[in-house]
């Protein structure tokens, strides 16, 4: 890592992204420079099967790769129409080298800010933690009902609960919902301890769905 991040004082990045729209890049160059970069192979965009024989990645497969990476790194939209995301300090040498790697290839810009520890940052991102959690409830709660539910942590817990007590789901289908959440609320605990703030009251109402998930199949 080039740059030197005084982990103690720092919350984070700001990772501000944008792509060109008819951005092209042969996909063997870029596999060969993410080998020589030690880029798992994993994190390397794949051409679409139907672009496949062609070699070519365009915008949609490397915005799909960011995305995955950012997730990877436990990122947080910062803005609701996207291109802003707050990754936190403990992932700053793996996306600070995919970025280096990205940036090689014209067409795709990315910036990284520092997010020093002040109150009016942590209520920032703590306030984008919630946004995040909220549209992972409302994803479930699309997967279980294929209804678009609104409301709070607590009204949209409490929703996916019911749901789950009326709908008939796979073992399969509840599995994969218990990973998600799992990894939900090991998110919660990375920011809590990132923040330094009490997120019980988020946790207590995840856990509500979580137990729900449990004594449907009698999982864990």
């Amino acid at each position: 890592m080039e740059k030197t991040y005084e982990m103690e004082k720092n919350l984070g990045i700001l990772v501000v992204y944008s792509l060109n729209a008819d951005l092209e890049i042969n996909w063997e160059t870029l596999y060969e420079k993410g080998k020589k970069m030690g880029i798992e192979k994993e994190d390397i965009p794949l051409p679409t099967p139907a672009r496949r024989n062609l070699n070519i990645l365009t915008i949609k497969e490397i915005r799909r790769a960011i995305l995955k990476f950012l997730e990877k790194c436990r990122g947080i939209s910062i803005r609701e129409s996207g291109g802003v995301v707050f990754i936190p300090k403990y992932f700053l040498c793996e996306w600070l080298q995919y970025s280096k790697f990205l940036t090689e290839f014209n067409g795709i810009e990315i910036v990284n800010i520092d997010v020093y520890e002040t109150t009016a940052n942590k209520k920032m991102i703590a306030q984008a933690l919630i946004e995040d959690i909220r549209g992972r409830l409302k994803v479930e709660i699309k997967k279980v009902s294929d209804r678009t539910a609104k409301g709070n942590i607590k009204e949209l817990s409490s929703s996916l609960a019911l749901d789950l007590g009326t709908k008939k789901m796979s073992d399969r289908a509840l599995e994969f919902m218990r990973e998600r959440m799992n990894s939900t609320v090991n998110k919660v605990d990375l920011f809590e301890k990132v923040l330094e703030m009490d997120m019980e009251y988020v946790r207590k109402e995840l856990n509500v769905v979580r137990n729900i998930i449990r004594n449907s199949r009698g999982f864990w």
